[in-house]
């Protein structure tokens, strides 16, 4: 089936991107919004 083939390269391909970023190969572009800060009372209250 086309998803076992699809799944199987996936772990080579995210150790390829890690050894990228390890080598310095490739760098995370700025962020284009940042996000709000965390407020652990509201993510923490009841519904």
């Amino acid at each position: 089936s086309k998803g076992a083939v699809i799944y199987e390269g996936t772990s080579e391909i995210h150790t390829l991107m890690q050894a990228d970023y390890a080598l310095g190969f490739r760098e995370d572009r700025p962020l284009r919004c940042e996000l709000p800060a965390y407020d652990p009372e509201f993510w923490q209250a009841e519904a």
